[in-house]
């Protein structure tokens, strides 16, 4: 596995304390971050990053997708939900015996809870995902959607009234894949790991 949960973890931490320090410096910018609500309302923005399979030798694959949001702030608090469609470019799992499990489109429904510091957000994230598997190599088995969990954490910082940018690390699990091999049928658990930089846009 080429990104793990140490270079992700060290990342975040990194992006976490970027934004933290420089939110004095936003806040004599001349736009109003004193406003306790900043976080609440509806937005929708973009994102790209890289992704890999828990299995040795797995490579990092671009990803990237949409995401619609809505967040309500209370007091520094904030809770919310997100929804994402992404493609994940080429990121496959060995499957055994030559076959491989090969990950195409995903849709994700996740819960957001977090706490502002300013124009920064800290927060954790954990939902239900849906993907869609392409057999390669030795597997003879047809197309298949599978459901899964992910959950993750990130960074968030406003870089004006209505625009934002973040970092995020996700783990997501696919228990139970089926997949065919000669004509015997397996069954594999799937984890993958990725770290993702976006924009938002705040209605």
């Amino acid at each position: 596995m080429t990104l793990n949960f140490k270079t992700a973890a060290l990342a975040l931490g990194v992006a976490a304390a970027a934004s933290t320090a420089q939110a004095a410096d936003f806040n004599n910018s001349g736009v109003d971050f004193a406003n306790v609500d900043r976080w609440t309302g509806t937005y929708a923005g973009g994102h790209i990053g890289t992704g890999s399979s828990n299995q040795k030798g797995s490579k990092n694959k671009i990803n990237g997708g949409v995401q619609v949001g809505y967040n309500q702030q209370i007091g520094q608090f904030v809770v919310g939900g997100e929804i994402e469609a992404a493609r994940a470019g080429g990121l496959q799992y060995q499957v055994g015996k030559g076959g491989a499990l090969q990950q195409t489109w995903s849709g994700t429904a996740r819960a957001k809870a977090g706490y502002a510091l300013d124009n920064v957000l800290l927060y954790g994230t954990v939902g239900v995902t849906t993907a869609r598997f392409e057999g390669k190599g030795t597997v003879t088995s047809g197309d298949r959607w599978h459901t899964g969990w992910t959950y993750g954490a990130g960074a968030e910082m406003g870089f004006t009234e209505n625009i934002s940018g973040k970092v995020e690390y996700s783990q997501t699990r696919f228990n139970g894949v089926d997949s065919t091999i000669g004509g015997v049928k397996g069954s594999n658990n799937l984890v993958n790991h990725a770290i993702k930089t976006g924009l938002n846009f705040r209605f």
